[in-house]
């Protein structure tokens, strides 16, 4: 049996520069957080805190996986030479993401009128922020048709940064020009202006790399298929949204309260630095973390789980250990009311280390157990979650949902760890070896 080819290591600047991609987009998104909260009012930041959390995690199931389907057929059709399943998804997949949109905003707005005794106008911005949800979507699209036509770098840096960019100066000019207080509606305004925005970036992206073959001749449509293959990805992504942003959620909808909804949106969009972080440096490790466990090269899983290990879970002690030091005064930067969610910002702050330091060894074992067990296992930890939320929160107010919400993630993150490395104990020794080496 053939040796496993050896794994190459990411150099220095490689993964200095993933770090720095992570805390770039964490940095943009707690100042754009940080400028609507100071011109909404507490209720109506949490009011859309909610609405636009609940967008986001039910965007990973409405996006049908398309970012990482559209990579693997458009790749594979590049180096195939048959380019008709390519030109079909091109042509259906953005119809398959706004009909599936278009359900969820149907289903949505209802259950939310259900939950909540509110005024009319209550109910009508939720589905306002809620019609973002097809923007975000196609954006998934375009971005992996663009990482396919090898405009990654480009694509996910527009994806990433560009939103925040612009609502932040978007929310900047319309302060400068004396809109001191803005509502909700002016929000989602600000928001579908730079989604939008990105949304036509990406598209003209896509557009310039794509090879003239993708646009012209017959197509085919394997859309059960893919409905197939996207949905596991599509599900697994919306578990493990659920638990880093359904606290917010839970205390707007199941404790009504937007006031508690808008300080645990400030605790987490704070302490969820740590995340923008590990999938920033994830960007650089995931590729020969695929190629390990693809030649199951155990030698090499171990030195990237160190390397990983040595610089994002370094990274994150030290800027963990500096925001808890500067809690309060960050929570400041929201209001002086915002003080009051303090705890529930050191209960994230704690967890989400922990999961940043977790993060490439669960994306590993994902893909050492399968998506589908991957779903049981997350599943399983959303229903724990989520009746945690409920009786904890109940009884502790914020910090009750933070501590089950967390608990949850990292029970997640951990059960599919074991499961991983169940599968990685079963290699035959003869698959062991392998060799990894630095740049």
């Amino acid at each position: 049996m053939n040796k496993p080819s050896p794994i190459v290591l990411p150099a220095r600047q490689e993964i200095f520069f993933g770090l720095c991609l992570g805390v770039a987009r964490g940095v943009l998104a707690i100042v754009a957080s940080i400028l609507l909260a100071r011109t909404l009012s507490v209720t109506e930041f949490g009011e859309f805190a909610s609405g636009i959390n609940l967008t986001i995690i039910v965007l990973m199931f409405a996006s049908l996986g398309m970012e990482r389907l559209t990579m693997q057929v458009f790749r594979r059709a590049q180096r195939s030479g048959d380019f008709e399943a390519a030109r079909g998804l091109r042509r259906i997949g953005p119809m398959m993401i706004i009909a599936t949109c278009l359900a969820c905003i149907v289903i949505l707005v209802p259950a939310h009128i259900f939950f909540h005794d509110d005024p009319f106008h209550e109910h009508m911005n939720f589905a306002l922020v809620l019609a973002l949800l097809p923007l975000l979507a196609l954006s998934r699209f375009f971005v992996g048709s663009a990482a396919a036509h090898g405009r990654y770098l480009l694509g996910n840096s527009v994806h990433s940064l560009a939103p925040f960019i612009i609502i932040i100066l978007l929310t900047l000019l319309v302060t400068a020009l004396g809109w001191e207080e803005l509502d909700v509606i002016h929000a989602v305004v600000i928001y579908g202006l730079a989604y939008g925005a990105v949304l036509l970036a990406l598209y003209r992206i896509r557009q310039a790399a794509e090879p003239e073959e993708f646009r012209r001749g017959s197509h085919r449509l394997e859309s059960m298929d893919w409905l197939r293959a996207g949905t596991l990805f599509s599900l697994a992504m919306f578990c493990m949204t659920v638990l880093d942003r359904g606290g917010v959620v839970a205390v707007s909808w199941l404790e009504d309260d937007d006031t508690g909804a808008a300080f645990l949106g400030a605790a987490g969009e704070l302490a969820g630095f740590m995340l923008f972080l590990a999938m920033g440096a994830s960007a650089i490790f995931s590729p020969i973390m695929t190629d390990a466990v693809n030649d199951k090269n155990t030698v090499a899983l171990r030195k990237i789980n160190f390397a990983w290990f040595r610089w994002v879970g370094g990274t994150a002690v030290v800027i963990g250990v500096l925001q808890l030091l500067y809690a309060k005064q960050l929570l400041d930067l929201y209001g002086e009311e915002y003080e009051v969610a303090t705890n529930a910002f050191i209960i994230y702050l704690v967890g989400f280390a922990i999961s940043a330091f977790l993060f490439l060894p669960m994306m590993a074992s994902q893909y050492l157990v399968g998506l589908g067990q991957s779903v049981l296992i997350l599943g399983g930890w959303v229903v724990a979650g989520l009746i945690g939320m409920a009786y904890l929160g109940s009884h502790l107010g914020i910090q009750g949902v933070a501590i089950a919400q967390i608990g949850a993630t990292i029970g997640a993150n951990l059960g599919c760890i074991l499961a991983g490395h169940r599968v990685v104990a079963k290699w035959k020794p003869e698959h062991s070896g392998g060799k990894a080496t630095y740049k």
